[in-house]
């Protein structure tokens, strides 16, 4: 009877156990399966913002570097047509001439009191000024800028200056090994305060003739049978000096760290210069 009772407590016991056992593990698999989609979930969020960090340090630089490289190219276009408008009012096609450049949040300056060009004739220092410039800087500090008819651009990732549009400096040999230096300046009127404007809006250049112009030169103003020496300073010496390099056959002598070229004693047979000052500003 004992025995009976006592079989019938250890079943139950046991039913009870694996009731209970049954139970707790029905509560863990719903625990796991939470835990599990809280873990789906916790993968998915880190996914995202895995993508979102990647394109925000990657993708982010890479569209703000190729719309800075797009917007300089626009600027360099600007300065072309600058260089043009310029031209036509410094050969007297035109009195005035507005040229708009967008400047994409970087600067432009017009420096009456930049660049400086000394030049001596015969052994006779005829030009020692400075005939200025007009000059755009990115914001990646890259520039471009217009000198004596010429544009020009340098990058601030190296590799020196380079020139976009030659100026009129040029040398003509004919038939009879006749060597001709033509020499053109366009000078803006340093008597002008420099000019500068800044910011995402565009920029309006103008340029005017100068009614009273104060000129060291005839225009033109020739010489014959003598020699020339000729020195120019601003940052963008090393790309006049791969221009003039070819132009005059010589080899320009860079100092004041690459931002001055020289050339001595350039022989010619006839050289001629002509001399044009304009107005600037910008605003």
């Amino acid at each position: 009877m004992q025995k009976k009772s006592a079989k019938k407590l250890t079943n139950k016991l046991c039913k009870l156990l694996i009731s209970s056992v049954r139970k707790e593990s029905q509560r863990l698999v719903l625990n796991n399966s939470a835990v599990s989609e809280v873990v789906g979930y916790i993968l998915i969020f880190g996914i995202v913002m895995g993508a979102i960090s990647f394109i925000y340090l990657v993708g982010f630089p890479a569209l703000q570097n190729s719309q800075d490289v797009t917007q300089f190219r626009g600027v360099e276009q600007g300065f072309l047509v600058l260089q043009s408008d310029i031209a036509k009012v410094a050969y007297d096609q035109a009195s005035v001439r507005t040229t708009k450049i967008g400047l994409g949040s970087g600067s432009l300056v017009v420096n009456p009191n930049k660049c400086n060009l000394s030049i001596t004739i015969n052994g006779d220092l005829k030009f020692n000024d400075t005939i200025g410039l007009i000059e755009f800087t990115s914001t990646r500090n890259d520039k471009i800028a217009w000198i004596d008819g010429g544009v020009f651009k340098k990058y601030s990732s190296g590799g020196g200056s380079i020139m976009v549009f030659r100026p009129r400096i040029f040398k003509v040999t004919n038939s009879i090994n006749n060597n001709t230096i033509f020499l053109t300046l366009i000078r803006i009127n340093n008597s002008l305060s420099a000019s500068s404007i800044g910011g995402s809006g565009i920029a309006s250049i103008t340029t005017s003739t100068n009614l009273n112009p104060s000129l060291v030169f005839n225009t033109p103003e020739v010489y014959y049978n003598g020699n020339m020496t000729i020195k120019i300073t601003n940052e963008y010496a090393r790309a006049w000096k791969n221009y003039l390099d070819d132009e005059f056959d010589e080899v320009g002598i860079l100092t004041n760290n690459d931002e001055t070229v020289t050339y001595n004693n350039i022989q010619f047979d006839e050289l001629m210069i002509v001399e044009y000052v304009i107005d600037v500003t910008a605003s």
